[in-house]
């Protein structure tokens, strides 16, 4: 009989910009599994059971994040998704809101912003991030 040991939760990171995914991964990976992806298809195929958050660009070629968050709505609806934009407009927040994101941070990301809210967002896990 094969003991298996609780998977620590991951994150997702979803953008187009090759810097931003190098960045976020540099920042979160010592604290966390990090998964990558270049976009919304990219992201669905890299989903697996421990993903535990999706936090994702919302300008892309393709399919963009919004349509990522109403996808993820449909297949995967307990799944957390974190909006991530150089504009954060009113109608983009009211549009988060009907589909469930929690919340729509504006990059630049800052350490000291993000990993306090990844502390909040993956509190019912055992991840643990340092303070910023």
């Amino acid at each position: 009989m094969t003991a298996h040991l609780p998977r620590r939760p991951s994150i997702l990171i979803v953008d187009d910009s090759p810097g931003v995914r190098q960045t976020m991964e540099f920042l979160l990976a010592p604290h966390l599994p990090v998964r990558v992806a270049d976009s919304g298809q990219a992201a669905l195929a890299a989903l697996t059971p421990d993903t535990a958050l999706v936090l994702t660009d919302v300008r892309m070629p393709g399919m963009d994040g919004v349509e990522l968050a109403r996808t993820l709505r449909r297949t995967h609806p307990h799944l957390p998704v974190v909006f991530m934009t150089g504009v954060v407009e009113d109608d983009l927040r009211a549009e988060a809101r009907e589909l469930g994101v929690l919340d729509v941070l504006r990059k630049p990301l800052r350490p000291g912003v993000l990993f306090p809210a990844l502390q909040e967002w993956l509190a019912d896990s055992a991840a643990t991030l340092p303070a910023a």
